[in-house]
């Protein structure tokens, strides 16, 4: 057979070798499994339908699910409740803790042995929960000028309390801001007032 066969017919590829240990990339609050979706990643991101008890953490690599489990994580310190992979997104170790406030975020240490796709291991790194992915809840308070009653023909102060606080990177001041947002871009108002009330009437 000439050179010339030989190489019409080759298959040229490469190989790339990954030697990097995983570590803890971001995680992210609310964000869970939704088993029911049709679609291979199943993760529900919709801040409206949130679990307040479930945290997303994301590592630098697919990682090798038999390898995790609850046991390798702590949650502000503590064990958390649950720990799942799965395979639709298999970056993502999804963690069970109890209820989280919706400014919450919770450190992530990793304290157990852990390996990814490739057979790297690592068993120490830690993040904080950088995104809120659970929507602030609201409370109404009506206040009416006839004593005690709601009801009123005259003016009616309405409050609203907010559950989620920022703080201005720059001023380092509280800030109460738009809700449903992962870094908080817009405000209500700014100053020395409660942060988390706005009072309208």
């Amino acid at each position: 057979m000439g050179v010339s066969s030989d190489l019409a017919g080759s298959q040229p590829f490469s190989v790339n070798i990954d030697f990097t240990a995983p570590a803890l990339a971001s995680a992210v609050t609310g964000t869970w499994w939704a088993a029911s979706k049709t679609i291979t990643d199943k993760t529900e991101t919709d801040v409206t339908k949130a679990k307040n008890t479930s945290i997303r953490v994301d590592f630098t690599d697919n990682m090798d699910g038999t390898t995790t489990q609850v046991s390798d994580f702590k949650v502000a310190g503590v064990a958390p409740l649950a720990s799942e992979w799965q395979s639709g997104r298999p970056q993502s170790i999804f963690l069970t803790v109890p209820a989280l406030a919706a400014n919450a975020r919770p450190k992530i240490d990793l304290v157990g042995e852990v390996k990814d796709a490739a057979g790297n291991s690592s068993s120490s790194s830690s993040i904080f929960a950088s995104n809120y992915g659970i929507a602030p809840t609201i409370t109404v308070t009506v206040t009416g000028t006839g004593g005690s009653r709601p009801v009123t023909t005259g003016q009616v102060a309405i409050k609203n309390y907010f559950r989620r606080k920022c703080i201005d990177p720059v001023s380092d001041r509280l800030e109460y801001r738009q809700p449903q947002s992962d870094d908080c871009p817009v405000h209500f108002y700014f100053g020395a007032r409660d942060p988390t009330e706005r009072q309208h009437t």
